[in-house]
């Protein structure tokens, strides 16, 4: 059931294509209805920026992303949903990356 739209609200002006990206907008969940997640890939050399929270209990994917947020990014996830990620160690751990697979040796050609 939609939720009803306020009065208030200006609907959004359509967003020019950015040269180089990809974007996948996705639904998190099978019932029909808008999409809650965004996944962006940029080429390599894009520039990007970051605005992070000044809480005192930020989740540790924020933790994770603001201690990178000077690194090289070859993409973006955005949540637009409801999350939990105030969830100390195990979230933290949650937010490691998966270790790199090894690289591809020569003999294996």
């Amino acid at each position: 059931m939609p939720l009803p739209v306020s009065p208030l609200a200006r609907p959004l002006p359509p967003l020019p294509p950015i040269a180089g990206c990809d974007w996948a907008p996705r639904g998190r969940h099978p019932l029909p209805g808008p999409h809650d997640l965004v996944f962006a890939e940029f080429p390599v050399g894009t520039t990007v920026a970051g605005v992070f929270t000044r809480n005192v209990c930020p989740g540790a994917p924020i933790d994770w992303c603001g201690r990178r947020s000077r690194a090289a990014a070859r993409a973006l996830v955005v949540n637009a949903g409801n999350a939990n990620v105030f969830t100390g160690r195990a979230g933290a751990e949650a937010a490691k990356p998966p270790p790199s697979p090894p690289p591809a040796s020569s003999a294996a050609r």
